[in-house]
């Protein structure tokens, strides 16, 4: 198995088990773990969900807001970059003609 194989699956490992602790009222513990997934992944949007839903428990509701918004950027971001990608892997097959009516 390769390395990025690997860190998908400790991410989704760590998520799920964030989430369970969550769930449990294991917040400290849920924090760690979800801290540990943002550190592997910062641009995963999820984990930064988990820790709005975690820092809400905790009554900190300032700092879930602001994990919220950093969510739905880092959602944002992942959308902008798929559909660049998608653009660019049509722009290839279309060629150079079509290349330079985009520009």
């Amino acid at each position: 198995m390769d390395a990025p194989v690997k860190e998908l699956e400790l991410l989704r490992k760590l998520v799920k088990e964030a989430r369970e602790l969550l769930e449990a009222g294991q917040h400290a513990d849920a924090e760690t773990r979800i801290l540990e997934a943002i550190e592997l992944e910062p641009k995963a949007a999820r984990p930064m969900e988990i820790l709005a839903d975690i820092d809400e428990a905790m009554g900190r509701a300032e700092l879930a807001e602001q994990h919220r918004l950093q969510a739905k950027m880092l959602r944002k971001e992942a959308w902008q970059k798929q559909v660049e990608a998608e653009i660019r892997g049509k722009h290839e097959m279309l060629g150079e003609a079509v290349r330079h009516e985009l520009l």
